[in-house]
């Protein structure tokens, strides 16, 4: 699929009840929060797009813990949920 792009991938498999759509990331862990929140602007473009014609699993390294809420990226990754 040409969704993501170089912290995204997403892969389709076809089965014979459900097509599953598989998105693996690994959003930044800078302190740089503009890259974070297009990252999962990204995340939320794709999760638009195959929700509905597909049982979606994420995976990866989000690098924030939302319940923490220590940094801008726990919160940010919290707001997302």
């Amino acid at each position: 699929m040409p969704d993501g792009g170089n912290r995204i991938i997403v892969i389709q498999i076809n089965t014979t009840s459900n097509p599953l759509c598989l998105v693996n990331v690994y959003m930044p862990s800078s302190s740089d929060m503009s890259e974070y929140r297009d990252t999962l602007g990204q995340l939320q473009e794709i999760l638009d797009k195959y929700s509905m014609s597909h049982s979606v699993i994420i995976a990866g390294d989000m690098n924030a813990m939302p319940k923490r809420k220590q940094s801008p990226r726990d919160s940010a990754f919290e707001e997302f949920n």
